[in-house]
């Protein structure tokens, strides 16, 4: 995830401090409860909306123009919303969007970033992200993820 350019800067830095937290112990298993750790930290201040909107945009060059989207995904939607506020959004430029608070209507669940107001985010599709970028780098050393839920609570 933290090579990936749509991933947000919150989770590209928590995937890196993940990778060198468990780097730096020699039994990977004692570095990945470290990490675990640091998730549940950012899991926290998302929680408690601290963190900054510019952390969590999500980055992406579009494909093709706004029209041509026959799909609701978020990229397309954030796009839909530029060009109605009169934004000139085309094919190969970057759009910046935020997972919006949960709702029923696909088309409220992303904002573009320059509508985005501090706090009004879905903290929990950001645990998530969160969650995933440790599981990529546990995976693999055959460690699995706790059961969040459980950890959270504490």
């Amino acid at each position: 995830m933290c090579r990936r350019s749509d991933t947000p800067l919150i989770v590209k830095r928590l995937q890196k401090r993940i990778l060198r937290e468990i780097a730096r112990h020699d039994d990977p298993r004692k570095g990945a409860e470290s990490a675990r750790r640091l998730v549940v930290k950012l899991a926290e201040r998302l929680r408690r909306r601290e963190v900054d909107i510019k952390e969590l945009a999500v980055n992406v060059r579009l494909s093709r123009d706004p029209e041509d989207y026959a799909v609701s995904a978020p990229q397309a939607v954030a796009t839909k919303l530029l060009r109605k506020e009169g934004f000139d959004v085309y094919a190969g430029q970057v759009v910046s969007f935020i997972y919006a608070m949960p709702h029923k209507d696909p088309k409220r669940r992303v904002l573009p970033l320059e509508f985005a107001a501090p706090g009004v985010y879905d903290a929990e599709k950001y645990v998530q992200l969160a969650w995933k970028a440790y599981e990529e780098v546990a995976a693999p050393l055959s460690i699995k993820q706790p059961d969040t839920s459980l950890i959270e609570a504490l």
